[in-house]
């Protein structure tokens, strides 16, 4: 009896520490921030999410294909503390006011109803005619499919305390990992 219990007692310690040894080995990814801090994300295993310097944007890749890589990213994008806009969404949002805080998601639709016709009118096939509805996060989105760089993608334009935010998705849709990081995207929005 003294035997089974003393195994019974050796088995559980060595279960313990092998629990928790296979424990110490989970990597809980830190959220990264844009230059300002206006952005942050929270990358999943095999991607790499990369600061870039003086913008507020995030771009993330795959790991393994994160150098020169045209095909397969996520590009993340919100207003400088100053209110400028520096990325893409600046060519399609032109109800927006740079340094105001009083967008809405009606003049952000209106914008890019304009923005199809426009397309529409030089008789370029539209981009912005499948628009849908989505959340992610905390954040209401329109949504568009589209071709960019010749790969499948998803572009999302929102609003965040009154000023535009926008994500493009190039070559990793339905990826593992990749709505969780979309669903893990903060802002902070100076007003």
């Amino acid at each position: 009896m003294k035997k089974k219990t003393l195994l019974t007692i050796a088995l559980c310690l060595i279960l313990s520490v092998v629990m928790a040894a296979c424990g110490s080995n989970d990597k809980k990814s830190t959220a990264v921030q844009s230059t300002n801090k206006v952005i942050s994300v929270t990358p999943t295993d095999g991607y790499v999410a990369k600061p870039q310097e003086g913008y507020e944007q995030i771009m993330i890749f795959p790991k393994d294909k994160q150098d020169d890589n045209n095909t397969e990213y996520i590009q993340i994008d919100a207003v400088d503390p100053d209110g400028a806009l520096n990325s893409l969404v600046g060519f399609t949002v032109k109800g927006y006011k740079q340094g105001t805080t009083n967008y809405t998601m009606d003049q952000l639709n209106a914008d890019l109803d304009a923005k199809a016709n426009e397309e529409k009118e030089s008789g370029v096939v539209g981009t912005f005619d499948n628009k849908t509805n989505v959340k992610l996060g905390e954040v209401d989105y329109v949504k568009f499919d589209l071709t960019r760089n010749g790969a499948d993608a998803n572009e999302y334009y929102g609003v965040v305390d009154g000023t535009p935010v926008y994500i493009t998705v190039v070559g990793l849709i339905d990826k593992d990992g990749v709505s969780d990081m979309l669903n893990s995207i903060k802002y902070k929005i100076k007003k």
